[in-house]
């Protein structure tokens, strides 16, 4: 799959902290490793951008806040250290 937001090539996933592993449902969200866009599980286990309501909802959500800047702020540096 892609992300329908920056094209990156989503191949896994992973589950909140402190919540039991399991598969993704339909609905359940997911954040790009690649962006940090909030993306949606489908029906048929697809992907999908999040709908501005559901933004307003994701928006408020800490785990979804916590990944969005480890994505967006540390990992870049973690990047650039492992090419140099």
């Amino acid at each position: 799959m892609h992300c329908p937001h920056c094209g990156y090539t989503l191949d896994a996933h992973g589950t909140v902290p402190g919540e039991p592993d399991s598969a993704p449902s339909p609905g359940d969200a997911t954040v790009c490793i690649g962006c940090g866009g909030v993306l949606v599980f489908t029906e048929e286990l697809g992907l999908r951008a999040a709908t501005d309501e559901e933004m307003r909802v994701f928006d408020r959500d800490p785990h979804i806040q916590e990944v969005q800047f480890f994505i967006r702020h540390i990992l870049p540096g973690v990047r650039k250290a492992r090419r140099n």
